[in-house]
């Protein structure tokens, strides 16, 4: 391999020939990724809520689980930057920012303005708000104003982060390949930025606690967590390129066993169970504190989240279970099972008159989390999903004679659409339209084969169900589709596929019915991974 193949992992693509777009992959865990993050989430605050932080080192591991927060960041970093990388790998368009902008706008506030008026019309503490705590909220302002955050919504500080992100990414992405690219796609150049803003980030962070220790607002601020996002940018980058380049080969070879990383990221998080992480407390830490368990958090959720994107996604039974129909069903609810736990806790507390810090642990957790299954549910039903009807508002219209690959099948969760996550596979998240072109006659044994299969002949996007950001508001990659351009029938994919026989004869036939439909009504797909669907829920 040459000196440039191993730092570019690809040739970079001419102006002339764009590059091949690879393979389109399928994340199937990824939103039952999510749900365990949301989970862990609800854990944490129903444990701060019931007096059980103190519980000895039980108590700090349920104080360590809002480390989900950091899982639902790196989902929105890899499921939202993903299609911009891919575009500039690939030579082609970067997707619409408009586009961008509004469908992770669709994506998370809706829901989440449902969440704000639940919580400051029904909860009785917060009767007789301000006209200024109604828009700072529901601007998602209100960790900026210095104003405090009305009981019920205190979890939201992370959606406000998150937010900041998908308003910042287009531009943090545009400013690493301008910085990083002479002519041609060098991944290890883009790598070596994203680690420059991730050590950014941490040097705020220190310097914020340094100089403000008693006003922790401003380390709730996007750059105090961009290491977070950058691990999932990180893996974005290294999915769209070369699988040959050695850092791929090593990200997949690692990803390969599931345990080993999960075992990792046990141990690294019981060292966060210590004192050099911090205070479990809401007590101000001091700055090495602060930067050890951002660090420690980064180091649990890449570990978490690497086997679930890299590694044969079909292998294992573990994998086999995050796939399944129940953890696919909670990812793609994980958006409001992560907005509005925290409001039906604080309505438990109010409706049977117990003060703070009582209760059983187990009973207020079970009814908490049953509760927010319930809401988060009825959320997806009544608001998330019909929102998305809106989704190709701004679409940028494709071109009707070429092929396109879907770069994941979406995720939507707790938050990322973001992606998405807000931030998933089997019952997606969020019916989204497949591009008229999509290929009409794949091979049967192949991906796209078996999806039009499996729709009677119309071409169909799996992939898990909702993130981004529970925050999970993500699908595993509605971004691809979202965003990038589609590569033509000789960039690669399902398009490029050859077809023979009877395999080809169906594909015609398939395609002529597909054809006679585009007048009518768009062809769907639902795709559990809206890849801009990512993840918002954050604690």
């Amino acid at each position: 391999m040459s000196a440039t193949e191993l730092e570019t992992g690809a040739p970079g693509p001419t102006a002339e020939t764009p590059a091949p777009a690879p393979a389109a992959p399928h994340y199937p865990c990824l939103d039952a990724a999510r749900a365990i993050a949301a989970t862990g989430v609800v854990v944490t605050h129903v444990a701060f809520w019931t007096d059980d932080y103190t519980g000895g080192n039980i108590g700090r591991l349920y104080a360590r689980l809002d480390v989900g927060v950091a899982v639902f960041f790196v989902l929105s970093g890899f499921l939202l930057s993903r299609p911009m990388f891919l575009a500039a790998r690939t030579g082609r368009q970067q997707p619409s920012r408009l586009s961008y902008l509004w469908r992770r706008g669709l994506r998370v506030l809706p829901a989440y303005w449902v969440t704000v008026f639940v919580a400051l019309l029904f909860l009785p503490i917060n009767e007789g708000q301000s006209f200024t705590t109604w828009w700072e909220h529901l601007a998602l302002l209100q960790i900026y104003t210095g104003n405090g955050v009305a009981e019920g919504l205190t979890h939201t500080w992370s959606l406000c982060t998150e937010v900041a992100f998908y308003v910042a990414l287009p531009f943090l992405v545009a400013a690493l390949l301008r910085l990083s690219r002479d002519g041609s796609w060098r991944p290890g150049r883009l790598l070596g930025g994203i680690a420059v803003l991730s050590v950014a980030g941490l040097a705020y962070l220190a310097w914020v606690w340094a100089t403000s220790p008693d006003d922790g607002t401003a380390g709730t601020w996007l750059p105090s967590y961009l290491a977070w996002f950058g691990v999932g940018m990180a893996f974005a980058v290294l999915t769209v390129c070369e699988p040959d380049w050695w850092p791929v080969r090593a990200a997949h070879e690692l990803g390969s066993s599931l345990w080993t990383c999960w075992a990792a990221a046990a141990g690294v998080l019981w060292i966060a169970f210590s004192p050099l992480a911090g205070p479990i407390l809401l007590v101000a830490p001091t700055p090495f504190q602060a930067v050890t368990k951002n660090v420690l958090y980064t180091v649990v959720a890449t570990l978490f989240v690497l086997p679930l994107v890299f590694g044969d996604q079909r292998a294992g039974r573990t994998r086999a279970v995050l796939s399944s129909a129940p953890l696919q069903f909670l990812g793609r609810i994980s958006y409001g099972l992560f907005l509005l736990h925290l409001p039906a806790l604080v309505g438990i507390y109010a409706v049977l008159d117990m003060p703070l810090f009582s209760g059983s642990f187990y009973g207020v957790l079970l009814l908490t989390w049953v509760l927010g299954v319930l809401f988060g549910w009825l959320s997806y039903q009544l608001v998330e999903a019909p929102a998305q009807r809106w989704r190709n508002l701004f679409a940028t219209p494709r071109p009707a004679d070429t092929g396109t690959t879907r770069d994941a099948d979406g995720v939507l969760p707790g938050s990322a659409d973001a992606a998405s996550t807000h931030v998933s596979p089997t019952d997606p998240p969020t019916t989204q339209p497949l591009p008229d072109d999509a290929p009409a006659g794949a091979p049967a044994d192949s991906p796209a084969g078996a999806r039009r299969r499996a729709a009677g002949g119309v071409a169909v996007a799996t992939a898990p169900v909702p993130g981004t950001s529970p925050v999970a508001a993500v699908t595993a990659e509605e971004a691809a589709a979202d965003s990038t351009p589609a590569p033509t029938a000789a960039s690669g994919g399902d398009a490029a596929a050859p077809r023979t026989g009877s395999t080809a004869a169906a594909g015609r036939s398939a395609g002529k019915r597909v054809r006679g439909r585009r007048t009518s009504r768009p062809r769907t797909a639902t795709t559990g991974e809206d890849t801009e669907d990512s993840t918002p829920p954050t604690a």
